[in-house]
């Protein structure tokens, strides 16, 4: 099984969100070695931190209360540890759905996951924000769409 980590694709991944090895200390020495780097896009490159993509880290931001666009040297240490935090509790709530497959992958039993039904702001542009009613923007971020609501992610937490 070592050997599937020799693999060309996987052995450039970053850390697996996932993995007991990714720490808050971990996440923090990324955030430091990425600080010039959007805090977005640190979540959603693969080669730093594998697993998250561009729905989980909408949804990340959201219950961590962060605008996307924020560069991690402006994040505080509870920015930095709500991030950390709220990632569980995303992916927690993920998989009771049966995970994101809202396009093309299906579980053994024919079933497709219906995390996205659930999603507080990704893909709801124009939409109500679920805790204050302020309308839901979509922002491109490096190529990516970023939704996000205005008055519950601000600048500074």
């Amino acid at each position: 099984t070592d050997k599937v980590f020799e693999e060309d694709g996987v052995k450039e991944l970053g850390i697996d969100v996932l993995s007991i090895d990714f720490t808050l200390d971990r996440f923090k020495q990324i955030l430091n070695s990425n600080r010039r780097k959007i805090i977005k896009q640190v979540l959603i490159d693969q080669h730093i931190i594998a697993g998250i993509g561009n729905a989980y880290s909408d949804e990340i931001l959201f219950e961590a209360k962060v605008l996307p666009f924020r560069k991690c040297e402006d994040l505080t240490n509870a920015d930095t540890e709500n991030i950390f935090n709220v990632k569980e509790k995303v992916f927690e709530r993920s998989i009771a759905f049966g995970g994101e497959s809202e396009l093309s992958f299906v579980h053994l039993d024919g079933k497709r996951g219906e995390f996205h039904k659930h999603f507080n702001v990704h893909k709801r542009e124009g939409e109500s924000c679920p805790i204050c009613g302020t309308p839901i923007i979509m922002k491109k971020i490096g190529g990516r769409s970023s939704y996000y609501c205005p008055n519950c992610q601000k600048e500074e937490a």
